[in-house]
């Protein structure tokens, strides 16, 4: 993923599903506002310790989709 995801602090929705991506660059932390986010159906390795699953992260995303990866 572009680096520039990150200056996109009015994101609110991010769909990223059937791209065959492999990893997501941790400027997406940068989304303030971002609260969905769909990354089913990629190849991911791994996500950016800075959005690992953990609860801050949580706390303010209301739908997060990792599936088929």
């Amino acid at each position: 993923m572009l680096q520039a995801i990150g200056s996109l602090q009015q994101l609110t929705f991010f769909d990223a599903s059937k791209n065959n991506i492999e990893s997501i660059a941790p400027e997406i932390e940068n989304c303030v506002s971002l609260t969905d986010m769909h990354l089913s159906t990629n190849q991911l390795l791994y996500l950016p310790e800075s959005i690992g699953i953990s609860q801050a992260f949580l706390s303010y995303h209301q739908s997060v989709v990792i599936v088929y990866n």
